[in-house]
């Protein structure tokens, strides 16, 4: 743990501290300063605990009981009245069925909704890359002139790129999906044997499928329609397509 020296001085940088434990009870909004600092004292069970902590993007306040047993569920450390007035005030539920871990089937339902979210990028892409070929070319990617480059060994091309990076990483989550369903057997519903994986699947799949978006959005806003081609198409077969 760094030391801070006790000053009036603002602290500027959040990441200094982390970890650390006020010294009084402060109000939201009140500028904090290094005097309110110190580093944490050992705690009995039962005593009342405030420190800072880091969230994604913002420093917040836990404040709380110093608790040494629970980890089972069996309210030793604390009550269920208790748990009820932090869940209420988090905006969550309790887990009715548990052990000492969350069973994993809700974590295996949301990377299988993952999973099909990207599916359906995929099956855009697909039809895209479809579209695209020199057969077809009835629409194509957007392609960055001077900027973007077309196959290594045939600068002339234009490859759907990205579409194919959406049919890949569709792939991707759907593994991960799977390893999800993996996860959802527990020795004796207690084993850790999850957290490996989940500390992989669960962000990158989160991660992935926000860029995948993005990535499909990028080709929507760009794509080029050609009409003509589309006409042409349709009377290759000299009305027998409507047939």
């Amino acid at each position: 743990m760094r030391s801070v020296v006790a000053s009036q001085e603002v602290a500027r940088q959040p990441a200094d501290a982390i970890g650390l434990q006020l010294r009084h009870q402060m109000a939201a909004g009140q500028p904090l300063v290094l005097a309110d600092l110190m580093r944490p004292e050992l705690v009995r069970r039962g005593s009342e605990v405030q420190m800072l902590l880091d969230s994604p993007g913002i420093v917040l306040t836990a404040r709380g009981q110093a608790t040494e047993s629970g980890a089972v569920g069996s309210y030793s450390a604390s009550s269920p009245q208790y748990e009820e007035r932090v869940l209420d005030r988090l905006g969550l539920t309790r887990e009715d069925i548990s052990t000492q871990v969350v069973a994993r089937d809700r974590h295996a339902a949301l990377l299988g909704a993952i999973a099909l979210a990207g599916a359906g990028l995929e099956r855009f892409a697909t039809e895209v890359r479809h579209l695209q070929r020199t057969e077809v070319l009835e629409a194509a990617e957007p392609f960055r002139a001077g900027e973007q480059k077309g196959s290594s060994a045939m600068p002339h091309k234009r490859n759907p790129i990205t579409t194919e990076r959406i049919s890949g990483l569709a792939r991707v989550l759907r593994g991960n999906a799977s390893a999800a369903l993996e996860n959802v057997a527990l020795w004796h519903e207690r084993d850790i044997s999850h957290s490996g994986a989940e500390r992989v699947i669960l962000p990158d799949s989160t991660i992935l499928l926000d860029y995948m978006q993005q990535l499909a959005i990028t080709v929507i806003r760009g794509l080029v329609v050609d009409p003509q081609r589309m006409r042409e198409n349709l009377e290759l077969t000299h009305g027998a397509l409507f047939s």
